[in-house]
């Protein structure tokens, strides 16, 4: 048997692939390793911050549902607030359970995207960020 179209065989790696040829091949891996750690932990404190913040509504959706005396009209601007609790928990709920369908795949982009897949199923324009819908 001839092995010799084994002799020169490419082994390359995918971290390189996307390097440019002036930079250093062991510093673009270093680096690219580096920003995924710095994105991983970004995104680790971003789901503290927002399972706070879930723990936060459930507790007003709490105060909110319990029976109270209104003073003056704040009726109309409590249902509103009611309203955005509910839709923030149940966003939360739709974001955890995508994440545990597919693992790895959530992060802050999922929101986004979702966002955008909502706002064309509706056949409206996505929003600029920190601008309303059209």
């Amino acid at each position: 048997m001839d092995y010799s179209k084994w002799d020169n065989i490419d082994i390359s790696d995918d971290e390189g692939e996307d390097c440019h040829p002036n930079i250093d091949k062991q510093s673009w891996i270093k680096w690219k390793k580096e920003a995924r750690q710095i994105k991983k932990k970004e995104d680790r404190d971003a789901r503290e911050i927002e399972d706070k913040q879930f723990q936060d509504d459930l507790k007003r959706l709490d105060v909110l549902e319990k029976p109270h005396e209104q003073q003056g009209g704040g009726e109309e601007e409590e249902v509103k607030e009611k309203e955005e609790v509910k839709r923030r928990i149940e966003k939360y709920k739709e974001r955890r359970e995508h994440e545990r369908k597919h693992p790895g795949t959530g992060g802050p982009l999922f929101s986004q995207n979702r966002e955008r897949e909502r706002v064309k199923e509706e056949g409206g324009v996505m929003a600029e960020e920190g601008k309303e819908e059209e």
